[in-house]
């Protein structure tokens, strides 16, 4: 019995510790608090109060969620998670990942109080989503890994620095004040952003794409910040079959990619079936500047010879790629995410629906219908038909929320 209490104790203050190691109160310890163990952080009981400000740093890689976030929102009392602001009452952090040295800052301002946040945590793993692979003085990795910037304050003359995505990621320009034109601009994955204050909006880079950032000897301004959410991937089971040509193609990275297994030869042939409905990018694509006739990767009903290979194509299940060449050296790799788990419908269910596979939503044709659609992970969204407002023209990492409203008898779908 007393070995068996010396096992229950320790056991105890390793989680304790364990817990604890999760989060710090940097600053406003006044205001803040940490929790249930050590694995949530508060505001405390009752209604938060007038010019709180408190700064908790993450101390090990974390999932977090806001168990509770009741807020005035706006630009006066609201949550910045790891750079991102949550200014939305009852829309806080939901399964952020961030790593380890992300800070979480909570402000109020002298007006109206409410009951406050409360954000939990469980461990996550640490990702590393950049590398600069020149021009290190000018540019930065920040907030947590997560963020490349040229800096604070403004950018100087004849800057130049070029990084690399080092994952699948969808990416969005926080801050984007530049010159522009052909002065001062950023290339992400090929695209060049010139306009002076219109930086890119969730853009999907492979592993290996590359941004640029270049300044002339003109007019400086205060620059860019660049933030990566990394694209999830949780399998509900198998994502590709290969059918034909299993000696030349493998199912790779526990099912999540498709490549080539880079076998000596000219004459190679491989045909793979999707079995969810995925969206697929090319992490490699190795083909020659002049390729044949026979030389190409089919992904669904396009062909890809040139280039990056796939930006990002949806596939319904069932769908095919396609892999041929007959000269030495061609080869590729396809990487996929499930489709399932795009949408959440919040409200207007019989309004609205989740079609193609979990890929759509789609309202029908009645009048005075009005629904709200959640977005469960980053993405890009596009409209084929209809009028939506698209979470109200800001764009975040946090889920953004959909709305269709029909109010009169009119053809939209």
């Amino acid at each position: 019995m007393m070995f068996l209490a010396i096992v229950l104790n320790t056991l105890a203050i390793f989680s304790a510790q364990a817990s604890n190691s999760m989060w710090e109160v940097v600053s406003g310890g006044q205001f803040c608090q940490i929790v249930n163990g050590g694995l949530c952080v508060t505001d405390g009981a009752g209604h938060y109060g007038h010019h709180e400000n408190c700064v908790i740093k993450a101390l090990q890689p974390l999932v977090v969620t806001a168990t509770k976030y009741d807020i005035e929102g706006g630009n006066y009392d609201f949550l910045t998670v790891d750079g991102v602001e949550y200014k939305q009452d009852n829309e806080g952090p939901k399964g952020m990942s961030i790593n380890r040295g992300a800070e979480m800052v909570w402000k109020s301002d002298h007006s109206i109080t409410r009951a406050g946040f409360t954000v939990c945590a469980t461990p996550g793993t640490e990702y590393t989503a950049w590398e600069i692979v020149s021009g290190g003085q000018f540019c930065q990795i920040v907030n947590g890994g997560r963020c490349v910037t040229d800096g604070a304050g403004d950018y100087g003359h004849h800057e130049n620095c070029v990084i690399k995505a080092l994952q699948p990621q969808v990416v969005a320009a926080t801050k984007y004040d530049v010159e522009g034109g052909n002065s001062d601009f950023l290339t992400v994955a090929g695209t060049k952003y010139k306009d002076p204050k219109n930086g890119p909006e969730w853009v999907s880079m492979a592993s290996g794409e590359e941004v640029v950032w270049k300044s002339d000897h003109r007019v400086s301004k205060s620059g860019f910040m660049l933030c990566t959410t990394p694209l999830p991937f949780h399998p509900l089971g198998p994502l590709f079959e290969i059918v034909e040509g299993a000696s030349e193609c493998e199912i790779t990275d526990g099912g999540r990619c498709v490549q080539d297994k880079g076998r000596a030869g000219k004459y190679k042939y491989c045909l793979i079936k999707t079995l969810q409905v995925v969206t697929v990018h090319t992490e490699r694509f190795a083909f020659k500047e002049s390729p044949g006739y026979y030389d190409f990767l089919r992904v669904g009903d396009d062909k890809y010879k040139y280039g990056y290979g796939v930006p990002g194509a949806h596939l319904l299940r069932g769908e095919e790629l396609e892999f041929m060449t007959e000269n030495e050296g061609n080869g590729f790799k396809v990487c996929a995410i499930p489709a399932a788990g795009f949408w959440e419908i919040v409200s207007g269910a019989q309004f609205c629906q989740i079609t193609d596979g979990g890929r759509c939503v789609s309202a029908g044709g009645g009048t005075n219908e009005r629904c709200k659609i959640k977005t469960l992970r980053p993405m890009l969204a596009s409209t084929e038909y209809g009028d939506i407002t698209v979470a109200g023209g800001r764009y975040s990492a946090q889920p953004m929320v959909y709305h269709w409203e029909r109010l009169h008898a009119k053809k939209k779908n």
